[in-house]
């Protein structure tokens, strides 16, 4: 306090009030902040942290729409989920937890044909199916275990599989149009 002694109580009022004012814009500009209202974008490398990596991705490079399903293994259970819905272009995470597995399995189909054919019309819709059996259900779905589909109402649908590769924790496939 000795140093301020010297100074007249005038001197001390501004100061005093100085520091309220700028405590009172800290204050307020951190509660705009934190409102969502800043205008302030996040630094690229908090973006990054945000885009969580891990999982699996399903891309679109035909023509139409694409509807898939997924198929993993967890805790011992088969798991079927479906429908993404994934329109031309576009990709979609279908699984964001780290991949732990080395092989996933997917069911996808085209929603409109990559072109007509004049005499017979529209060719069949492009279907991506294989020999693992999963169940399914025609509208959105998380089905627990692979057996005795039609037994528990659901339908059986052969998935393709996948290799992941080890120790991967994220993976993607694209769906294309045939040639």
């Amino acid at each position: 306090m000795k140093r301020f002694s010297r100074l007249s109580p005038q001197t001390l009022a501004v100061i005093a009030a100085g520091a309220v004012v700028a405590i009172l814009v800290l204050s307020w500009g951190f509660w705009k902040f934190y409102q969502g209202r800043a205008s302030v974008p996040p630094p690229v490398a908090a973006q990054q942290v945000i885009e969580n990596p891990s999982g699996f991705r399903m891309c679109n490079a035909t023509s139409g729409v694409v509807e898939a399903a997924f198929g993993y293994r967890e805790n011992l259970t088969w798991i079927s989920e479906g429908w993404w819905s994934i329109p031309s272009g576009q990709c979609m995470k279908v699984y964001a937890r780290p991949l732990t597995q080395r092989f996933y399995f997917y069911f996808a189909r085209g929603s409109k044909s990559p072109s007509p054919v004049a005499e017979t019309g529209p060719a069949s819709p492009t279907v991506w199916e294989g020999r693992y059996v999963f169940c399914i259900l025609p509208k959105a779905f998380k089905i627990e275990g692979d057996g005795d589909c039609e037994a528990r109402g659901y339908q059986t649908q052969g998935f393709r599989d996948v290799d992941v590769g080890p120790n991967n924790t994220n993976s993607a496939i694209t769906f294309r149009d045939p040639n």
